[in-house]
């Protein structure tokens, strides 16, 4: 009479078939299962995602900015850190910097004007209280066409255009118009260099108005809207970039 051996492990401790080396803890998930937690996962992450994102585009920063001024620089800064809310940066061609701030079209503005402008905001009606960074002058120039007499200087003064009939501003923004009436050989004008540049003729030329007042460029925006998102701003036209230490 036989009898029969007892099955074993394999040679070299291979377990039995259908048990796991644990006895049957642990268990490898089936490829159901696997499927089933892994939509879970990248569905959550996908909600927080989406929740960043919202909360970014809920914090977007609008900054207008004139004729002249090139925040581009700016810009470039504040995109170093993806952690900082969607800049948008708003051309404001005939559109006066301070109303567009009062209206709400901005959050903050670059604007070229005087410090009674500033205080008080004594232009806008009704008037409203403005923050105000200095950040740079700009130099005053006459622009006059290529055959004016006082194209040969390096320099006019007000004795040398006590006989030209000089266009003065009639409304923000009139400063293409100017430049094609005087490019015309009409008189002269007085502007800003930086927008004498911007409006550039073949036909024009400027030169440095000695007895002009410089004019200031500052980023404004109402004391009573002041928060972080707008301090960040102020700090990176200042020149912080994403490494810098507040």
């Amino acid at each position: 009479m036989s009898s029969r051996a007892k099955r074993g492990p394999a040679r070299g401790g291979r377990p039995a078939a259908g048990r796991s080396r644990t006895g049957g803890r642990g268990k490898k998930p089936s490829a159901q299962e696997q499927r089933r937690t892994g939509r879970k996962r990248t569905s959550g992450d996908g909600h927080e995602a989406a929740d960043r994102q919202a909360a970014k585009d809920e914090r977007t920063l609008r900054v207008g900015f004139i004729p002249g001024v090139e925040p581009d620089r700016f810009g470039r800064r504040w995109r170093q850190s993806p952690l900082r809310a969607d800049l948008e940066l708003v051309p404001l061609v005939e559109r006066d910097p301070l109303q567009a701030l009062a209206a709400g079209e901005v959050d903050m503005v670059f604007a070229r004007f005087d410090p009674a402008q500033v205080v008080g905001g004594s232009h806008l009606d009704p008037p409203i209280d403005l923050h105000a960074v200095p950040l740079w002058q700009e130099v005053p120039v006459a622009v006059m066409s290529r055959d004016n007499e006082l194209s040969i200087l390096d320099e006019v003064s007000d004795a040398d255009l006590e006989d030209e009939h000089v266009f003065d501003q009639q409304r923000p923004g009139d400063e293409k118009e100017r430049v094609l009436i005087v490019g015309a050989g009409i008189g002269c004008t007085i502007m800003p260099m930086s927008l004498a540049r911007f409006h550039h003729r073949r036909t024009v030329v400027h030169r440095p108005y000695v007895d002009g007042e410089p004019t200031q460029i500052a980023l404004c925006w109402p004391t009573d809207a002041d928060d972080d998102l707008r301090q960040e701003f102020v700090a990176v036209v200042r020149g912080r970039t994403s490494r810098s230490s507040r």
